[in-house]
């Protein structure tokens, strides 16, 4: 495995947002960790998130809305966001 780089950070940020399902896949770990810098960095430059539901309808922020995650220097783009829930309809099981 390549020195882990201030960019790797930004993966790890991410590894920490994602479900606790997702992250016990070790292979998806090494997998983003084993990544070049060139290819880590570029979760630093912004990630688009715009077009959602954050809980509350004036968008990311605290309770009752979701906040976004940018640290180690990330950025994230959240406008426009939508202003309310979506609902999906579920199909019949059967």
């Amino acid at each position: 495995m390549p020195p882990l780089t201030p960019a790797h950070d930004a993966v790890l940020a991410i590894l920490d947002w994602l479900p606790v399902e997702t992250v016990a896949a070790a292979a998806l770990v090494a997998a983003l960790l084993a990544m070049p810098e060139a290819d880590a960095a570029w979760l630093l430059d912004g990630l688009e998130a715009a077009g959602n539901f954050w809980g509350a309808a004036s968008g990311p922020g605290p309770d009752p809305a979701d906040t976004n995650c940018d640290s180690f220097g990330a950025s994230t783009l959240t406008t426009p966001f939508l202003t309310q829930e979506v609902k999906v309809p579920r199909a019949a099981m059967r």
